[in-house]
């Protein structure tokens, strides 16, 4: 009897391990579903769709130790990018985004940032008395004007998770500090 209950762990850590393995695999193809013609990438850190049906995402490669080593954004309908950024050309392109977090209690703000084509585009993931919102800022840097899209279905959500690693950005308004700072 006791041997069949070892047998028995050992099936249920062989089954976690297959659905781990293949929840892995459907995120990494999650995306392929939205955007078919994307540069090749292993992990999707956010995706949302907005009230006009359109897509936000960021995603990226993982190195061989399964860091991140590269991240690219995207908005557009379903299978019709209208924006792709960095190109897939740019070495490093972890360089081109940046993050600014700031917490006080039950607030806390994260934003990822890239400039691009005389626009500065904002990811900002709210949380005010735990309801959480997603948007995103676009900006004229020429004429400080701004438009915000907010996310309405939430489908992936790791913004964290890639913010750690990208370049932090203490200035701007507000007492901003870096995740990973105490």
């Amino acid at each position: 009897m006791r041997e069949l209950a070892g047998n028995a762990g050992c099936n249920r850590y062989l089954c976690g391990l297959m659905l781990f393995v293949l929840s892995c695999y459907g995120q990494a193809t999650q995306l392929g579903e939205y955007f078919d013609s994307l540069p090749a990438f292993d992990k999707v850190y956010f995706l949302c769709e907005t009230d006009k049906g359109k897509y936000i995402s960021l995603y990226g490669g993982l190195n061989a130790e399964k860091n991140p080593a590269s991240l690219f954004y995207t908005y557009g309908y379903k299978n019709k990018p209208e924006i792709i950024y960095p190109s897939s050309t740019l070495h490093n392109n972890f360089l081109a985004f940046e993050h600014q977090y700031y917490s006080r209690p039950f607030t806390s703000y994260l934003f990822i940032s890239f400039n691009n084509k005389g626009y500065r585009y904002t990811l900002k993931d709210s949380l005010e008395n735990d309801i959480k919102s997603v948007s995103l800022g676009v900006k004229s840097i020429d004429r400080g004007k701004e438009h915000s899209i907010l996310c309405k279905k939430i489908i992936v959500d790791e913004l964290y998770e890639i913010a750690e690693r990208l370049p932090c950005n203490k200035k701007g308004d507000g007492p901003f500090v870096c995740l990973g700072d105490d």
